[in-house]
């Protein structure tokens, strides 16, 4: 299975990265109620790079990718995030949204950062 890939320049400003998380075709509304997990690993996913649990925001979402409205952003810090990882390296992340009524977990969305060279 081939996972999503992301690229970033280390000198570029950093856009958001919004998704458009689906069950059976139906977006969820994360707008309450949940609370997010992005775990950055090297690729071999032997080492945590660093976990993100702020600036993940959840939403209703509209529509599809490329002229929907997602219902999970991630907002790069510009310090002690990507700018910590290595050029030229590819990184596993995994993004878990949690149900905070239950503390119910939904399955991972799993993609890929690579880090352009500068």
């Amino acid at each position: 299975m081939t996972k999503t890939r992301f690229s970033y320049s280390p000198a570029a400003e950093l856009p958001s990265l919004g998704h458009f998380y689906e069950v059976d075709g139906t977006l969820i509304d994360f707008s309450s109620g949940f609370t997010f997990t992005l775990t950055v690993k090297t690729r071999d996913l032997v080492t945590t790079m660093f976990t993100k649990t702020t600036n993940i925001t959840g939403a209703a979402g509209a529509g599809s990718y490329p002229s929907g409205t997602p219902n999970i952003t991630v907002a790069w810090a510009t310090t002690a995030e990507l700018s910590t990882l290595t050029a030229g390296t590819v990184y596993a992340c995994s993004l878990v949204p949690r149900r905070t009524s239950d503390s119910k977990d939904y399955d991972a969305w799993d993609f890929e950062i690579h880090i352009r060279s500068a």
